[in-house]
């Protein structure tokens, strides 16, 4: 595993790798439905984040495509069909993100937080609205900004890869 993570142990990276999948089904099936246009968009992005992520954090994402299909398979067959019950459930795991998050070095921790954000808000966007208006609906927009994973904050100037 890539040196950002080397100061957690195997359960809160198997943490962080769970949460790409969890957030998947707590945003695309909020309206009850994962369809395929979240779903391949969900795939993809994880594949993206692969080669167009910091050094650092290029194995970690090779686990989470590697992992991702199975243990959406997975949470999907385990969490409950009530939605609002599933995305507590839910929010409930992402939140357990937050001490591993600030284990890791800011600059990790932010990446990865703001990219868990922005993958939600991306699955939130793949097939609602008209023209790219009205995208998020209501039972998204309660979740697409993660409110149960604490914001991380780092900026880093130099070398300007604070973005994805």
């Amino acid at each position: 595993m890539s040196n950002a993570l080397k100061s957690l142990n195997e359960n809160e990276v198997q943490s962080l790798t769970n949460a790409l999948p969890l957030i998947a089904i707590l945003i695309g099936k909020a309206d009850n439905t994962l369809d395929v246009k979240e779903l391949d968009l969900a795939k993809k992005i994880t594949h993206i984040r692969t080669y167009n992520s910091p050094e650092y954090l290029q194995a970690f994402y090779e686990k989470v495509e590697e992992q991702f299909e199975p243990l959406l398979a997975k949470f999907n067959s385990e969490l409950p069909e009530d939605a609002a019950l599933r995305g507590e459930t839910i929010s409930g795991k992402l939140a357990q993100l937050n001490p591993i998050l600030a284990k890791l070095h800011p600059k990790a921790g932010a990446f990865l937080y703001r990219g868990f954000v922005r993958f939600a808000q991306e699955i939130a966007k793949a097939s609602g609205g008209f023209l790219g208006f009205m995208a998020v609906n209501p039972e998204e927009s309660k979740w697409v900004k993660l409110p149960m994973i604490n914001p991380v904050e780092y900026e880093d100037q130099e070398n300007g890869d604070e973005e994805e």
